[in-house]
């Protein structure tokens, strides 16, 4: 898991520049510090729930585990997070600078900045 996350962390924070008007992107850092702050917080709580509750259930096919639902509860926040990640290839706009050599938006296309829709940066 700590390998997946230090992979997490060394893409998702230099791509925020490319998706990000400069004008929004100090609110854009905070926010994804916000939300992963919260994660580091209540996926512990959520661990501390499902262990009680699951340490009886045996998975079909898996050897009798105390641990087996919480295996279960972190496959499926991975299972959430391939999702995200579809789901961001999705949206053209994003698509596009993730995907460009240069990070940027193709000319002439629209961004929302927090003053409302502005054309691209050249």
């Amino acid at each position: 898991m700590g390998a997946g996350y230090s992979v997490f962390a060394s893409v998702i924070w230099p791509s925020v520049p490319f998706v990000v008007d400069s004008k929004a992107l100090g609110t854009a850092y905070g926010v994804i510090t916000s939300l992963q702050n919260l994660g580091l917080c209540l996926v512990p709580m959520a661990v501390a729930y499902v262990h009680p509750l699951t340490r009886d259930w045996r998975a079909p096919g898996l050897p009798l585990s105390e641990w087996s639902g919480v295996e279960l509860f972190f496959s499926a926040l991975g299972a959430v997070g391939i999702l995200a990640g579809l789901a961001l290839g999705c949206d053209p706009l994003v698509r596009a600078a993730l995907n460009s050599p240069t990070g940027r938006l193709p000319t002439g296309a629209r961004i929302f900045v927090q003053d409302g829709w502005e054309r691209s940066p050249d």
